[in-house]
This record gives C-alpha cells, structure tokens and sequence, in this order.
C-alpha cells in the first residue's frame, strides 16, 4: 500500500476502536445489497438420486453428517453432495436454506476466472497481455517501470506482487487507480501472495476491454443455460463488479458451476466454456503456503486432495470442491472461523472423500430404512428438539407457556440506551459493505396476537424483529436502503443471580454472519451484551498476530504510538463484543 493508504487504514481502524462508526468511512456510502425478493422465483433444479443409485451408501453419507454436527468449531449453513450430476445428498443446518442465495466471498473469484477464460477463448485477451498496456491511458512512466512485467498470468495465479490489497475497499474510491499506482514486493510469477484485488482487475480488465460488466456476461454465455436465474454481485464505487467477492448465489447453483466444470465446461451438449480453459484454470499453477493449501494453487481455483481435483473456496467456509477421478461435487456454505482450504471442514471432507472413501460403480441395493434415516438427519440439520413424540410435545408446551409469562414481564417496557455505535448489523458485514450505524438509541418489547416483538431504534431507523422461541420467526430488514433477511430465535433464562435473561440469535441468512445479544433486566435498566460470528476470535488472530513478531508493521506501530499495544486489543474487542445499558421509559412507544 502507498503511505496515503496506510494514514486512511490506521485512522479506519482507530475509529473503529473508539466506536467513531458514523463518520468511518473514507468511501462515498451507496446502498448496494439487493433484496432477495426482487429475483426470480424460479429454480431449474439438478435431477435427484438416492445415494445407492449412484454407488454410495445412505449409511455412510450420514455419519458424514453425524460427525460434520458434532464438531462444535464448524457453522455449517448448507451442504449438497452430486455424484454423475445427480444430487445425491442435501441438507440445511436451521435457520438456513437451500433455496435462497449465500454470500460465496473469495469462492467467487473461480466465476470470474471463468470469463477470463471465455474472453481468451474469444482471443479477446490472452494470458501474456500486460497490465500497463490494457491500461495504457491511466499509466504514467512511474507506473509503467513498477508494474511493466504484470500479466493477466499474474493476476489469475495470485503472483502479481501489487501490494494494494482489500484494504482499498473501506479505504478507497478508485481502486483501480490505487492498484495501478501501488507498489509491487517481488518479481511478478516468483512467489503465492494472496490478494484479493487481483480479482478486482481481472473484472476491471473485463470491463475495459469489453465495455461490460463480467456478470452480463456471465448471464448471456453461461447462466442462462445452466438456469442460474438468483444472482446478485456487488460493485465497486466506480460500478464494476468486485470480482473477488460479492457474489450471492444460491447453493444448488454452485452446485451446477461445480459440476460444469466437471464435465469440462460442457452443458447439455452445448460447450459453453472450451475443455482446453477448464485444464489451464484448473492446474496446479503455484505451491502455496501450507497454512493455506496444502496443494497449491491454478488459475483462482485452488488444488484439492483427490487426484485431478480442485476447489471453489471462499473464506469462512464457501465451497464448491470437483473430484473429476470418482465425478462428485461437494459443495458448502458456512460462517465458520477459517479463511483457507486447509481447514476443519475441509479434513472432514477428506477423511469421508478422499482418504478412505471406496466407491461401487454399480447400483447398490436398495436400503429404504438406511436412506429414510439419512432423510431424517438431511431435514433436521440444527434442530434441538427432532423426536416429535407426545412426552416432547408437552415439554414444548410447558415451555411456550414458560415464554409468554416470562415475556409478560417485559410486555411495553421501553428503554432508553446510552450511546453507542453498536449495530443490529454485525461490524464485519458494516466494515464489507461500507454501511455503518450511527448507533443504537432504544429497545422495546411487545405481544401482539401471540408474537413476541424486539423494536431496536438505531439514528432515524427502527427494526421491527420477530422472535421465535420454538420456530424461527423470518424477516427482512431495511438497512440504510441494503436489504436483508434474518432470521430469529429467542431463549430465556436466568443467571447466577436470577436475574431475567433473554438470549437472542439473529441470523443474517444470506451471509456467514450471526448476531447474539444477550440482556439482562433489572428493576428499572437493562444490560445489552453484543457478539458476532464469526468476529471475536477471527479478528482477534490477526489483531494478535499484527501485535506480535510484526514490530515494523507501519500500521500497528502507527496504532500502538496512539496508545499501546493492550489497549487496542481491549478496544477491539469492546467494539466487537460491545455491552450498553438502557434506562427504562414510560410506557408507551419508542
């Protein structure tokens, strides 16, 4: 990064410590996030298969299943399983769908490897053309001498060095510009640095070169075919799609882009993509970090474990993994705490897939009691209470009556909050999307015909939440003109001390993201305890890393000079895991 960069990421971060959210940002704020409601309905979905009709056992596939739910550091949302394109296996942990689009981060920059590979079998480009010359009229001498040896090559390979990195997102209007005029920390092809802005270029050369935009693209030369209708990909300040992140797609969809590229970029009889791309894309490129891959890295894809395999990843746990060898897609959505392939669910993968995974390629005999069984834990992924028998519908019962008198209790009580620039919005959806809050003002609670209500005032804007204490209560929130669903589970209890607690889970469905509040009820206050996941623990790491053995890190040391080392991780954390108090109001209204 440049040093005007480096001043605009230490004052983003310092503000954020000190909960300066309504005025953090340095980027112009525009509402991107789409409704899922103004999308098609419709879904073309894959043929279906029992698990036995394509060589694997029912069996199997759920104690897949049974320990993928017993590893407590995994949020799985979604998972499919295709075997010889057929959807052999699907389930959604609740509150998550399989029919509504998830956020893929990172895994999206292997859709936009995809045009790339569109536009060099077009001969529009090819994988030697410079950067500079693409972009000749924004390149100065200056420029030219720094980045005059980065290739599209580069770019796709994560090898192009350019050191102007994600940050530019929060930081930057013209990224572009930034990247062009950044400096590079080694000879372009020599080293693996991950970066997500070379993603962006790639879009960006897209647009330069064609005059589009790489989801228009998309739709015309391969969507449209493969029925992907649901699609949504964000854009930079400049109206170019982010490219390496962004994209909501639904779960079945990267399912169809998986098994695509598995059948080497043919749909139906119709080559929509040439077979020559697809082994380039999906090659082994570059050794990677350990920490990250253990199997390198193509073309923005990255190598997986089984013998010509590779994956679509994305961070916090998105993807889409091909094994050409035994024809199987894997896919996932999740709001786990992993960046990189080598992770927990990716072992959980291998061990099942991969390391001791034995295939019939002969239809298996039928086994209703095994696959009802399998059927059974697929619909009930997430769910506390699966035994619907008598003696649980009484335990359900007293607990429903539980709730409504425990609820009566705060029935019309509203409360002023102290200041804060807490959010509904998890900080780290705030931070992606430049949307920040100007901070919670009031909570109130009401029945109205046997719902139970949350309303939380934030600036100008009040949020009428749903909760549900045996089944997820939905809805869509209008934040700052983004929309989004969430969904809402409610629980209460007491503490130590037997004061009233009500435990809330808000999920924001179509991200990786959850919020968690807890409150406490007093005589005349309340106590409002913030949490987000993924948040603490994932942010902390890095925090952690930064402040330790990375002593000439300008930006920490920039941070550390303000204050100390102790104190920026105590910050950060009250910013991600924030308590404010409220003072009871008459009753009334907010």
């Amino acid at each position: 990064m440049d040093l005007m960069t480096q001043k605009k990421t230490i004052e983003f971060i310092y503000d954020i410590i000190e909960k300066k959210n309504s005025n953090i940002s340095f980027v112009k704020y525009k509402p991107e996030k789409e409704s899922f409601k103004l999308f098609e309905d419709s879904i073309e979905p894959l043929p279906r298969s029992t698990p036995e009709e394509q060589g694997i056992s029912s069996k199997y596939l759920e104690n897949f299943y049974n320990e993928l739910k017993n590893i407590d550091e995994l949020n799985v949302h979604t998972i499919m399983i295709l075997r010889n394109g057929n959807v052999i296996s699907e389930g959604s942990f609740k509150p998550y769908k399989t029919n509504m689009w998830h956020v893929t981060h990172s895994l999206c920059k292997s859709i936009t490897a995809l045009v790339i590979g569109l536009l060099i079998d077009d001969k529009v480009l090819s994988l030697n053309d410079k950067l500079v010359k693409i972009f000749e009229k924004k390149v100065n001498p200056i420029i030219f001498l720094k980045q005059k040896d980065i290739t599209i090559k580069h770019l796709l390979s994560m090898t192009a060095g350019v050191s102007f990195n994600e940050t530019g997102a929060v930081t930057e209007n013209d990224w572009v510009k930034s990247f062009l005029e950044s400096n590079v920390k080694f000879e372009p092809g020599t080293k693996f640095f991950y970066n997500s802005m070379n993603s962006y270029m790639l879009s960006a050369i897209v647009k330069e070169v064609t005059g589009r935009g790489i989801l228009d693209i998309l739709k015309e030369r391969i969507f449209k075919y493969l029925g992907i209708n649901k699609i949504y990909w964000e854009k930079c300040p400049k109206g170019i799609e982010k490219g390496g992140w962004g994209l909501y797609i639904c779960p079945e969809d990267m399912a169809k882009l998986g098994q695509l590229l598995l059948q080497k970029g043919n749909w139906k009889g119709k080559q929509l993509i040439s077979k020559e791309w697809v082994k380039i894309m999906t090659s082994k490129k570059v050794d990677t970090p350990i920490e990250n891959c253990k199997y390198g890295y193509g073309y923005h894809v990255w190598i997986a474990g089984r013998k010509n395999s590779y994956q679509f990843n994305g961070m916090l746990g998105q993807n889409v993994i091909v094994y050409p060898d035994i024809n199987m897609v894997i896919i996932s959505t999740a709001g786990n705490n992993e960046f990189f392939p080598n992770c927990k669910f990716i072992d959980l993968i291998e061990k099942y897939f991969v390391k001791d995974f034995s295939l019939k390629e002969d239809i298996l005999s039928k086994n209703n009691k095994d696959y009802k069984s399998l059927l059974n834990i697929e619909n009930t992924l997430g769910e506390k209470n699966t035994n619907k028998k008598l003696k649980e519908k009484v335990k359900n019962f007293i607990k429903k009556n539980k709730n409504l008198e425990m609820f009566k209790e705060i029935n019309k009580k509203y409360y002023k909050m102290e200041f804060s620039a807490v959010s509904i919005l998890p900080l780290f959806i705030q931070a992606l999307h430049n949307n920040y809050s100007k901070g919670l003002s009031e909570i109130g609670f009401f029945i109205e015909d046997n719902e139970f209500f949350i309303l939380i005032k934030e600036g100008n804007n009040e949020y009428l939440i749903p909760i549900g204490f045996e089944n997820t209560k939905y809805k869509e929130l209008n934040i700052n003109e983004e929309f989004y669903i969430i969904g809402c589970d409610g629980e209460f209890t007491t503490d130590e001390e037997e004061t009233l607690v009500l435990k809330l889970r808000i999920s924001f469905i179509e991200t990786s993201n959850t919020r968690f509040l807890k409150i406490f009820f007093y005589k005349d206050e309340i106590l409002t305890k913030w949490s987000e996941f993924p948040g603490m623990k994932l942010i902390m790491g890095g925090v952690s890393s930064l402040l330790s053995g990375e002593g000439k890190n300008l930006i920490m040391n920039k941070l550390v000079s303000k204050t100390n080392s102790e104190y920026i991780t105590y910050k950060i954390k009250s910013a991600i895991e924030p308590e404010v108090k409220g003072k009871l109001k008459n009753k009334g209204g907010i």
